[in-house]
């Protein structure tokens, strides 16, 4: 076996060290394997790795400092700099910094749109797209979402994925002011298998969009719903309550 084979081969179960679950334990195993590094794509890729346990472990800005390293490391034509250029507009958008990573993941589709095209990387190109559309949902760019949204609906999708789509339509249309459409899309989405980081957010959408047509009494158990599926002590459940109490004094008066 050659140095270069049996590198590899401790780099990989690093990275499986890190997959199954233990990234303190990988971090500390890269940091080892940093130190023996001759070269400066395998340099890139053991930064790129520490980069993903730093986002295991939610230390966004080390995350986004290992992987602005790592790039700076590879040329323009090196067959890493995709994946390097992604794991950093998701470190960005772990990090909070929402417009650098909207622009980081527009530049991606665009730039590397026949690599995305392949098979190989078609879920590479979806993950992208749903960030973005995410991203831009959060930036109250309503319409630019719509159209990443339209673009992974035209694909063959899974019911959850499809359920997870309506979602984010719903929530797009509700910052353009259609409500109606917006009602029936999360709707759409809880009656569908939607992902459980998703429900009571969807439940909350259907209540305040109720709530904002007074129609208090059908907005009341949307809202006890929101809350009793989120947790205590989050943003989520402090905004849902906030409602839900709107909506009890609300009904109180005639």
């Amino acid at each position: 076996m050659t140095q270069s084979t049996r590198s590899w081969k401790e780099f990989r179960e690093i990275d499986l060290l890190r997959e199954s679950g233990h990234p303190t334990e990988a971090l500390a195993a890269f940091e080892r394997f940093q130190s023996a590094c001759s070269d400066d794509e395998t340099r890139a890729s053991v930064l790129l790795g520490k980069s993903l346990c730093y986002r295991d472990l939610a230390r966004f800005a080390e995350a986004t400092a290992a992987a602005m390293a790592a790039l700076q490391l590879l040329s323009s034509q090196s067959p890493s700099r995709p994946f390097v250029e992604f794991s950093l507009a998701c470190a960005h958008q772990l990090e909070g910094d929402l417009d650098h990573a909207a622009g980081e993941l527009r530049a991606f589709l665009q730039q590397y749109a026949d690599l995305l095209r392949t098979d190989d990387c078609t879920a590479l190109r979806r993950e992208a797209q749903h960030r973005l559309a995410a991203i831009l949902i959060a930036l109250g760019l309503g319409a630019e979402s719509l159209s990443w949204l339209d673009k992974l609906k035209a694909e063959s999708v899974s019911p959850e994925e499809m359920a997870e789509l309506q979602y984010r339509e719903a929530k797009a249309n509700t910052l353009l002011g259609r409500q109606d459409h917006a009602l029936e899309l999360f709707q759409q989405a809880l009656a569908g298998p939607l992902d459980s980081q998703f429900v009571a957010r969807a439940h909350f959408g259907v209540g305040e969009i109720l709530f904002n047509r007074r129609e208090f009494g059908r907005a009341l158990p949307e809202f006890e719903e929101a809350v009793r599926l989120t947790e205590k002590d989050t943003s989520d459940y402090e905004a849902f309550m906030n409602w839900l109490h709107a909506t009890h004094e609300a009904l109180k008066k005639p």
